[in-house]
């Protein structure tokens, strides 16, 4: 169960939870979005099954023992650890357009608010922050399966069935599962180490993972094609819920606070995992990376998003085919 909230949380963060990710990736795309979602949750799935079986102890081993080049090894990792680091600069930027928006508070202490929160949980083992999301991604799971039924007036079918098919959805799908396979593959070594795993367990999280996200992406894909008059909006979520029942509006508030907070830990997690050896130094390091996240974070959430992810999609097929070399290679040593 630790395993799979900790998944689930990198996954569902700011820019899915939002509905900033899904309407980027798949809404343009009408009803063959969903498509691709599930073609995307697939590939996630195969990541994480691949990442929990493999037999290296962290994923600069896993790059080092399936690249022979060592330009070409340490490019790859300095872009990988650049990813991460501008993943987490886009989470603080969207937990602190947050603070702006739900407290009204000055963007520069709501950056401050939001480095402080993320540095009191990062700031410790991977327990830490597998206990974070132990407690709270099942909330954020159940919330966004009670959005599709509290909401009213949802249409499932609009005038995109009559479009023509094309493949974009697998390019799309593709693109959104590479990206988010960076942060995951870290993390996955990394709690394999910590909960031995068995080839069954491996394979149960993976297909639960999968299911997960998929109806959870569908749901907001939903969401999002009833109301399209918010699809720019920095948080589109709570626009549409705006006006609706005050419980609700309550709910996804904080929901989107704590899977915005669950994404950035582990992407901070990840990335100091990467780049520092050195444990004492890390403390360090998180607050050096905290000091520029405030700077970067004006940039704005949804036009980081925009500029960097599809950008690292490429990095992430390259991830992929990392992951499935060492797969194929380990299976052949095991027969």
């Amino acid at each position: 169960m630790k395993v799979l909230t900790v998944l689930l949380g990198t996954i569902i963060g700011a820019g899915f939870i939002s509905g900033a990710e899904i309407n980027l990736f798949f809404n343009s795309l009408g009803l063959q979005g969903m498509l691709g979602i599930l073609f995307s949750s697939i590939l996630l799935g195969i990541v994480i099954y691949f990442s929990l079986i493999n037999e290296n102890k962290s994923y600069n081993e896993l790059v080092e023992k399936n690249i022979n080049s060592k330009i070409i090894r340490t490019i790859l990792l300095g872009m990988i650890n650049l990813f991460l680091i501008i993943s987490y600069f886009i989470m603080v930027a969207g937990l602190s357009s947050f603070f702006c928006d739900v407290l009204n508070l000055n963007y520069f202490i709501s950056s401050l608010l939001s480095i402080l929160i993320i540095f009191i949980i990062v700031n410790g083992d991977i327990s830490r922050i597998e206990n974070f999301n132990k407690l709270f991604i099942p909330f954020l799971i159940l919330l966004i399966f009670s959005l599709f039924f509290v909401i009213k007036d949802i249409k499932i079918v609009n005038e995109y069935q009559e479009m023509s098919f094309n493949i974009n959805f697998l390019i799309l799908g593709l693109i959104y599962a590479s990206y988010n396979s960076i942060s995951l593959i870290p993390i996955t070594i990394k709690l394999k180490e910590n909960n031995k795993l068995k080839n069954k367990g491996a394979l149960f999280v993976s297909i639960i993972f999968s299911l997960i996200i998929f109806t959870c992406g569908v749901i907001l894909f939903v969401l999002l094609e009833n109301n399209r008059m918010f699809a720019k909006s920095e948080i589109p979520l709570l626009d549409i819920v705006n006006g609706k029942n005050e419980i609700l509006i309550i709910f996804v508030r904080i929901s989107i606070a704590i899977s915005i907070i669950s994404t950035a830990v582990s992407l901070q997690y990840a990335a100091i995992m990467n780049i520092e050896k050195n444990k004492s130094r890390y403390t360090r390091d998180i607050l050096i990376m905290n000091i520029v996240a405030i700077i970067v974070s004006r940039i704005g959430f949804q036009r980081l998003i925009k500029i960097f992810y599809p950008l690292f999609g490429l990095i992430g097929t390259i991830n992929l085919f990392i992951l499935m070399k060492n797969y194929f290679k380990y299976s052949k040593i095991k027969s």
